[in-house]
């Protein structure tokens, strides 16, 4: 890999980034500079990237007065240009000798990065070193014994790499350098993950057992004291927010909650590859419930069973929503009069659960024919969620739960016509609502009556109940590119039953997109 840069004219200079890798093909260059678009998305899952990265530059290039492209050839690499003007600097920029008896050695393979970070440190008259091999590396440490106050490692070298070389600095150098930072383009988690397998402890996080001891962590870092702190004041307790208010009481505390919604709102490919993690984790549940379920069996031994499959695949046993204390099990499930049941929660279902104490979900009432079993189930693949809500039952339905299924299957398709960018979450909302209407459930759509819930869909990510809303009111927020929710049209009949839908889904540079995949159809055993 090269990085060149030359003068064309006057103020304006040319920056190309060279490599020899696997190249592109013409459909791939095509999309390249296309918010949420890679050439290659498999690529996404190993090494994360959000696929906004190549449009921000071409806006920022063309914002600059240039133009940004690339050439490339299948198997023979790719070259990424830009060419902007830029004003040449009159007078030379003041210099910082604060750091002029500091040693520091780069240890990379690749020579362009070595001269970029040797730039970089010596504008601060810090003395080099550099090393193209973890052995090299090795040799300068052993030959000057206490000489380097920071190493800056690569990871994925040829023969050793930075992990291993770390591993053998700590172990055979009498006088390591205090600190090694590894410098890599890879996954933070990656590398994390790979330290740990050869028993290297990266610092990634500082530890404090008070909020007083981080005004002196900050000073330890040489940053200033806050004037203004932004916390998440939605799902913040008011003794938590007054003990960080006696630690900086001169600085002005604001709710960054808004900005916090609007940053997860938008998934990247690697979120979306988690939540599709997350779909092939509930379809095994739903899988598992067709194999599981009978008369007698409670729906407390029904979840049991369930939860232990999805444990068995990957999930993290707790799901997390948006709301003070707001951590819960997997789900809902239970069988017939007991899904109509109200519950605490914002949600359209509710059950009795096993005691008054947690009342909600599960409980000890046995299954029976003809009678709907919900199964709500959350998956959570590395924290990232998804939702679906499938409906079973051994021997068949009345004719009003068949039909209030039928037309939840019918409120879906109307969202899945209607869900594209700019459209706004309330009149989505509306839309939907207005449907079910029609077709007679104004009692019972979203909740039995006097409990019923104004939304049908919220968003997920890392938490229920992220943006959007497809709810009432939502009229000046729209669905933009990037943006995943759970939409789920629910009816519940006091004394018999409920039954509904729900699916996750994103919305797509190609249009929306379904996560859960498991048959939308009603399951008779």
């Amino acid at each position: 890999m090269g990085i060149y840069i030359t003068k064309q004219e006057l103020h304006r200079y040319r920056f190309e980034v060279r490599d020899t890798g696997i190249g592109l093909s013409p459909e791939q260059k095509e999309k390249l500079f296309r918010s949420f678009s890679q050439a290659d998305t498999s690529t996404t899952r190993q090494y994360g990237g959000t696929g906004l990265g190549l449009a921000i530059s071409k806006q920022l290039v063309e914002m600059m007065n240039g133009r940004i492209w690339v050439e490339s050839e299948e198997g023979k690499g790719s070259s990424f240009i830009f060419e902007i003007e830029l004003n040449e600097q009159e007078n030379a920029p003041k210099e910082s000798k604060a750091f002029s008896h500091k040693h520091v050695l780069i240890v990379d393979d690749t020579p362009s990065w070595q001269k970029i970070l040797a730039r970089l440190l010596k504008g601060f008259h810090i003395e080099v070193s550099v090393a193209s091999s973890g052995e090299e590396a090795l040799r300068l440490i052993k030959e000057q014994p206490g000489f380097y106050d920071l190493i800056l490692m690569d990871w994925k070298m040829p023969q050793m790499d930075g992990i291993e070389t770390t591993k053998l600095i700590k172990e055979s150098c009498e006088a390591p350098p205090p600190t090694i930072i590894m410098v890599s383009s890879y996954r933070q988690e990656n590398i994390v993950n790979a330290a740990k397998e050869q028993g290297i402890s990266l610092k990634e996080v500082l530890a404090f057992n008070s909020p007083k001891d981080i005004p002196g962590l900050v000073a330890d870092f040489s940053y200033p004291e806050p004037k203004r702190i932004g916390m998440e004041f939605d799902v913040l307790p008011v003794g938590l927010f007054e003990r960080y208010r006696k630690v900086w009481a001169t600085a002005d505390f604001s709710d960054v909650t808004p900005l916090i919604r609007q940053v997860r709102m938008i998934k990247s490919h690697y979120e979306i590859h988690l939540m599709q993690d997350a779909a092939d984790q509930v379809d095994k549940v739903y899988q598992r419930a067709k194999e599981v379920i009978r008369t007698g069996m409670t729906d407390l031994e029904l979840a049991a069973e369930l939860e232990y499959v999805a444990r068995k695949h990957g999930h993290l046993g707790l799901i997390r929503m948006r709301v003070y204390n707001g951590e819960m099990f997997f789900g809902h499930t239970f069988s017939g009069c007991d899904s109509a049941v109200p519950a605490y929660t914002d949600t359209p279902f509710g059950g009795l659960g096993p005691s008054p104490c947690f009342g909600q979900g599960a409980s000890y009432k046995p299954i029976e024919r003809n009678e709907p079993i919900i199964i709500d189930f959350a998956g959570n693949m590395d924290g990232y969620l998804v939702d679906q809500t499938r409906i079973f039952a051994i021997g068949g339905l009345s004719d009003r739960l068949h039909k209030g299924f039928d037309d939840m299957l019918k409120v879906q398709e109307l969202m899945k016509q209607l869900a594209v960018e700019g459209i706004a979450w309330g009149e989505l909302y509306e839309r939907c609502h207005a449907l079910a209407m029609e077709l007679g459930y104004a009692d019972s759509f979203m909740g039995a009556k006097g409990s019923q819930v104004s939304f049908i869909g919220h968003g997920l990510g890392v938490e229920i109940d992220e943006y959007p809303f497809i709810a009432r009111g939502f009229m000046d927020q729209t669905l933009q590119i990037g943006m995943a929710w759970a939409f789920e049209p629910k009816v519940v009949f006091p004394g018999e039953g409920a039954v509904g839908i729900e699916n996750t889904f994103y919305l797509s540079n190609e249009g929306l997109k379904q996560l859960t995949r498991s048959d939308d159809a009603l399951v008779i055993l």
